[in-house]
């Protein structure tokens, strides 16, 4: 089960739950890695969400992403780290299920119930052990995850959101004043009522020269 279960929808824990039970039942109470496991569950309950997503982004971005035979250690993990495991975990699911289809997966769980080890399972599913497996997903994780989708952070695209506005109002504001000031230069040299001073008006009672 999930380490923080709290803020999770009643429906969600059963069906996260009903998944474990699902699963146990289909390789025979063998052991399963926990990233199977868990990722099946979370696929099942359909619990992904953006925070889910954001915080694979940050891992993997940051360099935190988490070797798949890690997760094993999950309950372990501070809750920031435990995240990262369980989105981990559903997208490692989500991958070899779109990847290799269902009835690859159909495979590796009855190997896995005939008591084989993990690698032959794997390898008797998708022709590869674990590690080409861990490869394979890595560079799906690598080119899923970059600066892009890093910076659609909640916080991060508010902030730099702001940012923008207020740079582009400062521009507007400069933009505007700079044109009023040359509307007033171009008025100024145009104009008809030019100041040219008081003439002097002759004196009439003085003579011509």
């Amino acid at each position: 089960p999930r380490i923080t279960p709290g803020d999770k929808p009643l429906g969600e824990l059963v069906a996260h739950e009903y998944g474990h039970i699902i699963l146990e039942s289909a390789v025979r109470y063998q052991d399963v890695p926990r990233w199977l496991n868990e990722g099946l569950a979370m696929y099942l309950s359909a619990e992904w969400s953006w925070d889910d997503n954001l915080s694979m982004a940050r891992a993997v971005i940051g360099g935190g992403a988490i070797p798949l035979n890690d997760i094993e250690y999950l309950n372990r993990f501070n809750a920031a780290k435990a995240q990262v495991a369980y989105s981990e975990s559903f997208l490692a699911f989500k991958y070899f299920l779109d990847t290799y289809g269902a009835s690859s997966l159909r495979i590796l769980l009855a190997e896995i119930a005939s008591g084989r080890p993990i690698d032959a399972a794997m390898t008797a599913a998708i022709g590869a052990d674990t590690d080409a497996f861990e490869r394979e997903f890595s560079r799906f994780l690598q080119g899923r995850y970059n600066i892009v989708s890093f910076l659609f952070d909640s916080n991060l695209f508010w902030i730099l959101l702001a940012m923008v506005v207020i740079v582009g109002f400062i521009f507007v504001r400069l933009r505007r004043r700079r044109r009023i000031e040359q509307l007033d230069d171009y008025e100024a040299l145009h104009s008809t009522d030019f100041d040219y001073g008081e003439t002097e008006k002759p004196d009439e009672d003085k003579p011509w020269d």
